[in-house]
């Protein structure tokens, strides 16, 4: 029976995601585990097998799940296991994006867990509920919770949970175009990955990576940090990952204007893709060709990638992509002279827009004026000219006011970041002097003890008229319990007090008087 359990525990410890991969089997594990342990009393093995059934449930039956979870938890009386159910009903409500019930439960979790014992699960709730902030969009909130968690103790010493605050803190600073800060995360992200030889987050990092220094204009360290990604997976096979990942090298070379080496990535990148069916890249990899393509005149090949991009896209419902490809697809008519069918085109891509899309419809009009002039058609040319103009200042003017609120934001990051750190400081610091409090209690009555063995000793020695032999020695015992009882009665007195070494042992905690 002492193996079944060992194996239970091993699988409590599996990521959720990779049970999830093999959603069957690990179903079909459960109930075969649960049946073996049925005649013993209902314990916290029971509670996390079907905590994990709960979680890989199917529709039909995540309701009889819950209710089982919630029995098993009342009857075990612990306080850990309800937290931790309803962190896992908080997961599952985020990821299908009942937002508001999902708020609920994290606040209910925190709740429980803040003054438990469990400190990890705390943190892994708040982990979690800062992620549910980043979906609504409150990236401050977010980001106070992650600089809170990064800077506690207790997290550090937790690989799984620092690595994944620093992937959704660089997360945020990518956001908000701190590309530099962002990759001081990933990079931080990376190493621990490393360290754990967790090769599916190392890759995740790198081409986070990647993408931030091709944001940054540094094309050769993207390409270094989108390999390092690929090699990673070959183990640990994440199709999507390297088909995205090695497109992405195809766009770095396309910026480097190494057209050959470009067309070698993306051609590669649609070929793994179209292998394992990764429908999404398939379609950028087709319109990444077909813009190629058209840069080198490559003007056939350009409209077969258009089209087929356009049928994917159009197939999978990804209407935000779709106007880029009827722009792109019009540019090919426009390019071979074809001027009716790219206005008809063009005309399609404008009714798609929303009146938001300002650059798409500046480019859709700019293309309109230059296809009138070409016609000769100038009247036609100058109205469009004018709407051109129109949707460029607009756009412009969210752009400016997009970099003012960015700059903005960065700032605010800065100072949450300084504050929540001053703050854990702070906390280290109440910490450290609960410890310090706790060993000079400890010390305190054992030094009492000493000194009334002293006082016994003195006065035998003294009855015995043997005093002088041992006064040298005694002294020096008085002088060394003396020391203790000034450094006890110096720590006892002076309230401001910081704390130069912070311990989590019950050794003496260093400390200097405040400076004022």
């Amino acid at each position: 029976m002492e193996q079944i359990y060992k194996e239970i525990e091993e699988l409590s410890k599996l990521n959720i995601n990779i049970i999830n991969q093999d959603k069957e089997y690990y179903q079909e594990k459960i109930v075969e585990y649960l049946k073996l342990i049925e005649k013993d009393g209902v314990n916290k093995w029971h509670f996390k097998l079907n905590l994990i059934a709960l979680q890989i449930s199917d529709k039909e039956d995540f309701d009889s799940h819950k209710a089982k979870c919630e029995e098993i938890a009342a009857a075990l009386n612990n306080p850990e296991y309800e937290a931790e159910l309803l962190l896992v009903l908080a997961n599952i409500c985020r990821l299908n994006k009942d937002f508001e019930c999902a708020e609920k439960y994290y606040q209910k979790s925190l709740d429980l867990t803040k003054d438990l014992n469990n400190k990890l699960l705390y943190y892994r709730t708040e982990l979690n509920y800062a992620t549910l902030l980043i979906s609504l969009g409150n990236y401050l909130e977010a980001y106070k919770k992650l600089v809170m968690i990064e800077e506690n103790h207790i997290v550090k010493q937790d690989n799984v949970l620092l690595m994944t605050t620093y992937m959704w803190l660089a997360d945020i600073e990518t956001k908000f175009k701190n590309y530099k800060k962002s990759i001081k995360y990933t990079d931080m992200m990376s190493q621990i990955a490393l360290d754990m030889d967790n090769m599916p987050a190392y890759a995740i990092a790198q081409n986070t990576l990647g993408l931030n220094y091709y944001r940054s204009e540094k094309y050769e360290l993207a390409i270094i940090a989108f390999n390092n990604a690929i090699k990673a997976c070959k183990d640990n096979v994440n199709h999507y990952l390297i088909a995205e990942t090695i497109h992405s090298i195809g766009l770095v070379y396309s910026q480097l204007y190494d057209f050959t080496k470009a067309e070698e990535y993306l051609v590669k990148a649609l070929d793994y893709a179209e292998k394992h069916q990764c429908n999404r890249v398939i379609s950028n990899a087709l319109s990444s060709l077909g813009v190629l393509y058209l840069d080198q005149a490559k003007y056939e090949k350009a409209k077969e990638s258009f089209k087929k991009a356009l049928i994917i896209r159009k197939k999978m419902k990804l209407e935000g992509l779709l106007t880029d490809t009827y722009l792109d697809y019009a540019k090919y008519f426009v390019l071979t002279k074809q001027y009716d069918i790219a206005s008809s085109i063009v005309h399609r891509a404008i009714n798609k827009c929303e009146e938001d899309d300002f650059q798409d419809l500046k480019k859709a009009y700019e293309m309109l004026e230059c296809l009138y002039v070409e016609q000769g058609d100038y009247d036609l040319a100058l109205k469009n000219a004018k709407l051109k103009n129109e949707y460029y200042d607009k756009f412009e003017n969210r752009e400016s006011q997009q970099e003012i609120e960015e700059l903005k934001m960065s700032f605010d990051l800065d100072m949450i970041k300084d504050s929540m750190q001053k703050k854990a400081e702070l906390e280290k610091q109440k910490t450290a002097l609960n410890e310090a409090v706790k060993t000079k209690d400890k010390i305190a009555k054992p030094v009492a003890i000493i000194r009334d063995g002293l006082n016994s000793m003195r006065r035998s020695f003294q009855e015995q008229g043997v005093f002088s032999a041992f006064e040298q020695n005694l002294n020096k015992m008085y002088g060394a319990i003396e020391r203790i009882d000034d450094l006890l009665y110096t720590f006892e007195n002076n309230k401001n007090i910081t704390f130069g070494l912070y311990l989590n042992t019950d050794e003496m905690v260093e400390f200097q008087p405040k400076k004022t």
